[in-house]
Order: structure tokens, then C-alpha cells, then sequence
């Protein structure tokens, strides 16, 4: 009884207070922050120059006289003369990449100067970058005459006048197309060429032109264990045979025509005697045209899918590549393009390659087949050494 009586009194008071208007406030506190915001800078830094210089070496005693000696290095008359003890050298063309002064055109950040050139020798001048504080790609690789200089057209059209970039990774040089992703410090090299051709037509020209290198944000993911939904493929899970000629000229000119043979059963996306359009996928490897090879077939969009490209998007472009092929695009063309994304990459500079490779990375990342569209699958060698070789990676064009 007695603590209902305390309950009665403490209500009571409690009403009393409310009566009167009385109320209390709560506990509280503040926190206080000071904090700082920067933004990321897409942007190029310049850290260096160089260029080409041509000189004529002659007087030398015990050397061949009248030389021509090219310099990329910027090593410079007198190392020149140092290989040439006696000599005298004079300088008669160069290129050279440097920093605007007054009197250049505005609104440029590099200025390039061909002086005199001689026929069959490339001018080459570099510009050396490194990339701001957030990973950038490439949206713009581009080179062109400027007004009054039509002259130049032509050879820029004939890859007598380009513009390439690269990124040394690892103390490889990888060539840089559109698309390609590039990390803040990597230092990057950008190159403007030119070879004059051996014709009178040229003598005495002077002209103008634009190189563009445009960089934008990166907002693509970098998930390495990345996989691209694709087209379901029903294979045979056994080890099958497999026949390789080449060049394969069966259907579409491709690097291998591939004929299958000792598949059991049926309903398969792949068929018995068929002969399919084949690529390499390793360089280094052989294969010995001909002779059977017991293969399982593995699709590129598998899981499971053994062999990794170079970039976490290797293999949807891969797909887009076979599904894409640039209009009169040669077998070897084709191949090389695939080289890129697969195995030892692509060093050189056939414009066909290059735009193939280029559409790929901007618009092949997430590539997945459609109705009528092919699938790249792999032919995996069981086991790897046949034929006296470890067996080259092949894939085939399988169209469900």
C-alpha cells in the first residue's frame, strides 16, 4: 500500500507543475567541424621536350665523308663531333617540340617546328606529360592542316603526317588510343611525325597544322573481376576434335578456318564437320596446320574463362571486334586489332587497326551478342602440349 500512496503523490505533483506552466529543457551539446574541399584536376602537366636534328658530317679523317647523321636524342654538335674526331658538322633540318613565346600563335600549349626537311627521314618531336590527380582516358587523337595548308591533307590521309601517344608501363611503351585509360603519374608521350616524300611536288612547301590531344575524367569501373553478362551457348563439356588450316579463307578471310569433329550428342551451338572462322589469341605459341587437336570449348563470357586479357573489358571487346569488323578490313588487320585486347598488344600504326581497336574501347566495354551476332569461344588445348608445341590459344565465331 505504501508505494501506491508515493505513486499517487508523485503524479499529483507532477500534474501541479504542468499546471503552472513550469517545463524543463534538454541536455545538449555541439560538435564544431572545420573542414577543407579540392577538387581533382583532368589536366596535362608538361615536363619535357625533344625533337629530331639532322646533320652533315664531313672532313673527318678515317670516316666516311658527307654523312648524314640523325640525332633524336638531342645529344647535340658536339657529341656529333666527338664520333667524328676532325670533322665539321653542320646542321640542315630539324624538329623540335618546345614551350609558346611571344609572337606564337595563341591558344596553343606546345609549338612545333619543321625546319627544312629532307625527303625519306622522319621528323619526329615529342612532347612528356604526366596526368593530374585523378585517372583520365582519351577522347581526342587528332591532327590537320590548317587553313591555306591543304597541301598537307594528303599526307596526313597517306600516315606520312601523324600524331601517336603512349604510356610506359612496366618499361614497355603501349601505344594510347581513344578510350584508353591512363593513371595520375604515369608519364605519357605524345608525338607529332612527319616523312616528306621523295617528289619534286613538295620542294619548297610551307605550311601549318593542329595536333589535339583532348583527356576527360575517367568514370568507367575498375573492377578487375568485372564480367559482362553474355549470351548463353550451350557446349559439350567433353574434349572434342579440332582441324586448323591456314589462312582461313572458308568463310570470312580469318586468321584460322576451324573444323570440328567428336562431338556426341545434340542440341549443341556447335556442330560436327562444321568449319568455323578462327583467331589467335597468343603469339608466341604454335599451331601445326593440319594435324587433330583435342580441344574443350569454353565460351568468352564464361566465368570460367581461363585466359585473361589485358583490360578488365578484353573480351566484350574482343566480341565487338568479330561482330565489327571495319569494311575491307584484311584478315591480318583483324587479327592484329584482337592483339590488342588479348595477349602481347598492338605496337604499330595501321590507321584500319587502330580505328578498329579505338570504336572496341568506346564502344565495346559491355558488349554483349545479340540475335545474329557471333560469341568468341575459346579453344582450350587438353592437354597443352600436342604436336611438339605447347598449342597456341585459338578462339572460334560460334552464332547461336
Amino acid at each position: 500500500m505504501k508505494t501506491n500512496k508515493i505513486g499517487t503523490l508523485f503524479l499529483v505533483s507532477t500534474l501541479a507543475l504542468a499546471g503552472i506552466g513550469i517545463s524543463y529543457a534538454g541536455f545538449a551539446d555541439v560538435i564544431n567541424i572545420h573542414g577543407t574541399v579540392q577538387t581533382a584536376d583532368v589536366e596535362f602537366t608538361i615536363t619535357d621536350y625533344s625533337g629530331t636534328w639532322v646533320y652533315k658530317v664531313y672532313g673527318a679523317i678515317g670516316a666516311p665523308t658527307n654523312e648524314i647523321y640523325i640525332d633524336h636524342e638531342g645529344k647535340g654538335l658536339d657529341w656529333v663531333q666527338l664520333q667524328y674526331p676532325g670533322c665539321t658538322v653542320q646542321l640542315v633540318s630539324y624538329a623540335e617540340a618546345r614551350a609558346p613565346t611571344i609572337g606564337d600563335p595563341a591558344g596553343y600549349d606546345v609549338i612545333v617546328d619543321f625546319h627544312k626537311l629532307i625527303p625519306n627521314i622522319d621528323y619526329e618531336a615529342n612532347i612528356v606529360f604526366t596526368i593530374g590527380t585523378i585517372p583520365v582516358k582519351f577522347n581526342q587523337i587528332t591532327i590537320a592542316p590548317i587553313a591555306g595548308s591543304e597541301w598537307m591533307g594528303p599526307l596526313i590521309a597517306s600516315h606520312n603526317i601523324y600524331a601517336k601517344l603512349y604510356v610506359t608501363r612496366d618499361g614497355v611503351n603501349v601505344p594510347v588510343v581513344l578510350g584508353t585509360q591512363v593513371h595520375p603519374g604515369e608519364v605519357v608521350v605524345g608525338e607529332v611525325h612527319i616523312t616528306i616524300p621523295q617528289d619534286n611536288a613538295y620542294q619548297g612547301k610551307t605550311g601549318t597544322g593542329s595536333a589535339t590531344f583532348g583527356i576527360e575524367q575517367w568514370n568507367d569501373e575498375c573492377n578487375p573481376n568485372h564480367q559482362t553478362p553474355g549470351k548463353v551457348l550451350n557446349l559439350p563439356t567433353d574434349p572434342i576434335t579440332i582441324v586448323y588450316t591456314y589462312p582461313g579463307l572458308a568463310g570470312l578471310p580469318s586468321y584460322w578456318d576451324m573444323t570440328l569433329s567428336g562431338i556426341v550428342g545434340s542440341g549443341y551451338n556447335v556442330a560436327n564437320g562444321q568449319t568455323y572462322d578462327g583467331w589467335c589469341v597468343d603469339e608466341e605459341t604454335y599451331i601445326v596446320p593440319g594435324q587433330p587437336y583435342t580441344i574443350n570449348l569454353v565460351s568468352s563470357y564464361d566465368a570460367a574463362n581461363p585466359w585473361v586479357g589485358n583490360y578488365n573489358y578484353a573480351w566484350p571487346c574482343v566480341n565487338y571486334i568479330i561482330n565489327h569488323k571495319a569494311a575491307g578490313a584484311s584478315w591480318e588487320q583483324i587479327q592484329y586489332s584482337i592483339w590488342y585486347f588479348i595477349n602481347d598488344g598492338y605496337f604499330g600504326y595501321d590507321p584500319v587497326v587502330l580505328g578498329m581497336i579505338g570504336d572496341a574501347v568506346l564502344n565495346g566495354q559491355n558488349f554483349v551478342p545479340g540475335a545474329g551476332q557471333f560469341v568468341a569461344v575459346l579453344c582450350v588445348a587438353s592437354p597443352q602440349y600436342q604436336h611438339g608445341y605447347f598449342t597456341q590459344h585459338t578462339i572460334i565465331e560460334v552464332d547461336p
